[in-house]
This record gives structure tokens, sequence and C-alpha cells, in this order.
């Protein structure tokens, strides 16, 4: 029975010291065997230190292949695993590349002339387009020196004002309001000195009102306001543009004209019927925004009378216009309209 207990008591040490051994090997304090715990001499450089270690690693790293001539001493000691960012290849080729030739007059000359043929394309893309204010204002901002592209531009500009100018009066004698205030416009937008000087000259020669003008007109006075209340064009066939729709502008293109019948009126205001493809509709307008068909010399001074009523001396004078030019005489009360820049 001592026999037994005493192998008993053998058999529990024996196995609680190997429960020991593994417990302090895997917490590391312990080496697992040869050279596996720090690596040999030999793999650390030669000087029996330990290889760093990384707690960073997880799983252990197989070691590269070595190429055929490389020795212990050219390979250096196993690093640490760096962070999972890929390293950035250097540029190839940076501080062997030759210097860049500086550019010489010739290509100078060159880009300048592009430059100058792109601008020259804009600006007579505004010309094709009708905007002779536009172009106007680009032509100044070329800085070319006042060369051969300058001179060129600004004879073709001048013969598009030319035609705008011709183009107006030629609307304003049918009696289409609607499309000489939109030529008006382009003409005079931006605003261009050289332009407007050029419109009031044009007009002063034809004896017409100054249709380029910004001048403010005087507030109307009762006679003015009469006259604009003696205008009935209930049950008339007129054409306005479409409601909502955006003013033409610079860049603009003139929106489709609508037709439609005036089916109320009240003061210097009228109601139409308007038919589209959103169905039947009854916008309420201004009277002088409405161009009635086959006008007459009476009817556009009327409407200049509530144009100038409404403050608005452009239409005013637009509409002066159409009297004169349709064979009529501005009645005295609309004197002040011929007057200005």
């Amino acid at each position: 029975m001592a026999v037994r207990s005493r192998l008993r008591r053998g058999g529990a040490l024996a196995l609680l010291a190997v429960v020991v051994v593994l417990c302090g090997r895997g917490l590391g304090l312990l080496p697992w065997g040869d050279g596996s715990a720090g690596g040999s001499a030999g793999d650390a450089g030669g000087d029996g230190a330990p290889a760093p270690t990384t707690a960073a690693v997880v799983a252990p790293v197989p070691p590269l292949p070595l190429p055929p001539d490389a020795t212990a001493a050219t390979v250096p000691a196993e690093a640490p695993i760096a962070a999972a960012t890929p390293a950035v290849p250097a540029a190839e080729g940076v501080a062997d590349a030759a210097p860049v030739p500086p550019t010489n007059g010739n290509e100078a000359e060159a880009a300048f002339d592009d430059r100058a043929g792109a601008r020259a394309a804009i600006v007579q893309s505004m010309l094709a387009s009708g905007r002779i204010a536009s172009a106007f204002a680009a032509i100044a901002q070329i800085e070319a020196g006042g060369g051969a592209t300058v001179a060129r531009l600004r004879q073709q500009a001048d013969r598009a004002f030319t035609v705008g100018c011709t183009t107006l009066v030629e609307q304003l004698a049918r009696g289409a309001w609607l499309e000489a205030s939109a030529s008006l416009q382009q003409l005079c937008t931006p605003p261009d000195a050289v332009v407007l000087e050029r419109l009031a000259a044009f007009c002063r020669e034809r004896g017409l009102p100054p249709l380029g003008s910004a001048d403010p007109l005087p507030v109307a006075d009762t006679a003015v306001r009469a006259l604009a209340d003696g205008l009935h064009l209930l049950d008339r066939a007129v054409q306005l543009s479409p409601p909502g729709a955006r003013a033409v502008e610079d860049d603009a293109v003139m929106p489709a004209l609508v037709r439609a019948r005036v089916v109320a009126e009240r003061e210097r205001a009228v109601t139409v019927r308007l038919v589209d493809r959103d169905g039947v509709t009854f916008p309420t307008v201004p009277i002088h925004t409405v161009e009635p068909l086959a006008i007459t010399a009476p009817e556009a001074a009327a409407m200049a009378a509530a144009a100038w009523s409404a403050g608005d001396g452009r239409a005013a004078r637009l509409w002066a216009a159409v009297v004169q030019l349709r064979g009529g005489a501005l009645p005295p009360v609309l004197a002040a309209l011929a007057g200005g820049r």
C-alpha cells in the first residue's frame, strides 16, 4: 500500500510538472526548443543576439528565399513587419530626366495665335446669333495689340450691327413689336457704350425715338393715361410671349410666340384665352405687352401711352417707333418719347 501511494504521488507530481512546462511555453516563459525562441546566432547576424520580434505578427512569416550569390553578410537581419500600408515606389527616371528646354519665341507666338483664334471664333458665334453688344464687348477684351484679327472682327461686327438695326426697323414697320423688342434687347445687352452711341445716332438719322435709351420717363400725366385708357382690344386676336417665359437675355433665344384672344379687359390690362398643350388658360397681362394683329398707328400710340403709364420707357419708345414707321404721327402728349439720348 505504501508503494502504491508513493507511485501515485510520483505520477501526480510528474503530471503537474508537464502541465507547468506546457503553460510556461504557452506564455513564452520557457523556450520551445533549439533556436526557436530567439533564433540562432547565424540568423540574428552572427553576434549571438536574438532577432527582434513584433507583437503585431500573429502567424509566422516564412523566410524569403535567398539569391544564389547572397551571403549572411549581405542579408540584413529580419526587421519587424510594418503596417499594411503599401510602399509607394519612387518614380523611375526622375533623377535622370533631362531638363525641359525653354519655349522658344515661335512656340509662344503659336500658342498666342491659338488663343486669339478661339476668341475670334467666340465673337463670330455671337455675331451669328445676333448678340451684337456681347460681340463688341468681347472684341474690346481681346488683347491682340490692334492687329489684323481685331480689325477683321470689328469689320464683321460693324456689318452685323448694320444688319441688326435694319432688321429692327423692318420689324417695327410690320408692327412686330415683340420681335423688335427681342432684337433691341440683343443689341443693348450687355450695355456697351460704343453700341449704344451708334444706335442713338442711327435713330437720330431716321427720326426715330432713342430706342436704346435707358433714361427714365417723367411720370405719366392725366393726358397720357387718358390716351392709354381709350384703347380697347376686346375680342381681338393678339400675340404674346408665353406666360412665365424668361425674358430675352444676352445668351437667350426669343421664345416662340403664342396667339390668343382677348376675352376681358380692365384698366390697362387684358385677360386672354390661351390654348396650349397644357389646356386652356386665362392669363391676365399688361395691355402693352401683347401685340394685336394688324395693329394700326392710333392703336400703337395708345400702346405707347399704356407702356409709359406702366413706367416701361423702352417699351413706350418701341411702340412710338411703330406709330412713326406705320405712317402715323406721334400725338402731342407723347412728344417726350421722341426726346432723350
